[in-house]
């Protein structure tokens, strides 16, 4: 749906007209349509993707020996033997002076996965520990990673990913000086034939705002362990990463970043970026909107503005997700995402000051879907 559309976004763009000309253009061309009920609506959804059944609230686990190591690297691995090697070589390459484990989680494997991962454990004892386990999907594998840490900091690595050699050393120097909770290094994408393309540089900042400055993934940064206590990647959804920006950012009291690069993003045409696109599992992505919010309601966790921010633009990305989808999901979609805006963000309380936002703010407050939609398809 809508496609047509997006390019004609893009010629606009590459002639370098304003997007509020974007967006008044687009929007003669789309109808509004009548939104059904959020109760309607929610219904529906549900009728097209189950909403599943995971949250992102764990029991607290309270590291009792977080003192072992200075760091902790979790690595879920599912049938991932074509980069794997590569990827646990540049773990075991680390120059660092600082304390750290590889927790490398078998998901299930059924190709040589498990066999390389052996190998590394037997070669490099003292760095690598493998946990197999039946497949539980990539937050099923972060999750079980987690309660094997034994650290103050934690990281997330993708099995087919690269870290450069001083990837423990250059964060955890940093989180040490800054006493920070978050620091996130630069990094660069890579093809899977190994080019490497232009690399997306940091900042050296000692306190930034993680809503302003963080990239989403939760790879490519340290983590103190703590934040994690409570939280758990919330399973059987896609876009389970969401989770940071919900439960983990808001409890960072102080985040860095780093200038250099210290990770190496493998471009993966197979993963949940590219094929997820036009499937009706992307509702997961307003689902997993909603549960997260309910989840920060449910422990009484403080709803920032900048959560709420977030959150706007949130909502455009959920639209981006699903645009592919049918007309009628993606109207009743939007009843959702207004709904999920006035219970948790309710209007006499939350107002957002960016322009940028405001459009699409205003459009949910109103249950305006042309307002939004073209909005969302002028960004």
């Amino acid at each position: 749906m809508y496609s047509k559309f997006r390019v004609v976004n893009k010629i606009m763009k590459l002639c370098k007209i304003p997007q509020n000309v974007r967006y008044n253009t687009l929007s003669l061309f789309i109808n509004n349509n009548y939104v059904p009920t959020d109760v309607e609506a929610f219904s529906f959804l549900k009728s097209i993707s189950s909403y599943p059944t995971g949250s992102s609230i764990n029991e607290d686990r309270g590291i009792s020996d977080k003192n072992k190591y200075n760091l902790s690297i979790i690595i879920p691995a599912y049938n991932a033997d074509k980069f794997i090697t590569e990827c646990l070589d540049s773990i075991s390459k680390q120059i660092t002076t600082y304390r750290f484990q590889a927790i490398v989680v078998n998901d299930g494997s059924t190709d040589e996965t498990l066999k390389i991962i052996e190998e590394f454990e037997r070669k490099y004892p003292e760095i690598f520990k493998c946990i197999t386990q039946e497949n539980k999907g990539f937050s099923g594998a972060r999750n079980t990673g987690l309660d094997y840490v034994s650290s103050e900091y934690l990281a997330f690595v993708d099995s087919d990913d690269i870290v450069s050699v001083d990837f423990v050393e250059m964060l955890l120097a940093n989180a040490y000086k800054n006493s920070a909770d978050i620091v996130e290094g630069s990094y660069q994408k890579v093809k899977e034939n190994g080019h490497r393309q232009k690399a997306l540089i940091h900042k050296n900042r000692n306190s930034v705002d993680p809503y302003d400055n963080l990239y989403g993934y939760p790879w490519g940064k340290v983590y103190r362990t703590e934040l994690f206590n409570n939280v758990k990647f919330p399973e059987g959804f896609w876009y389970e990463d969401t989770v940071g920006m919900y439960r983990i950012w808001p409890k960072a009291k102080k985040v860095s970043t780093i200038s250099s690069v210290i990770y190496y993003y493998r471009i993966n045409n197979s993963g949940i970026t590219f094929s997820s696109r036009g499937k009706k599992k992307a509702i997961d992505s307003v689902y997993v909107t909603k549960q997260l919010l309910e989840d920060c309601a449910e422990l009484q966790e403080e709803i920032t503005y900048s959560l709420y921010d977030f959150t706007l633009y949130q909502m455009a990305m959920n639209f981006h997700r699903i645009r592919l989808l049918d007309k009628e999901i993606l109207v009743n979609a939007f009843s959702v995402m207004s709904k999920i805006l006035d219970e948790y963000f309710p209007a006499n309380k939350f107002n957002t000051k960016s322009q940028q936002l405001k459009i699409i703010q205003n459009s949910l407050r109103k249950r305006d879907y042309k307002m939004f939609v073209s909005y969302c398809l002028s960004m």
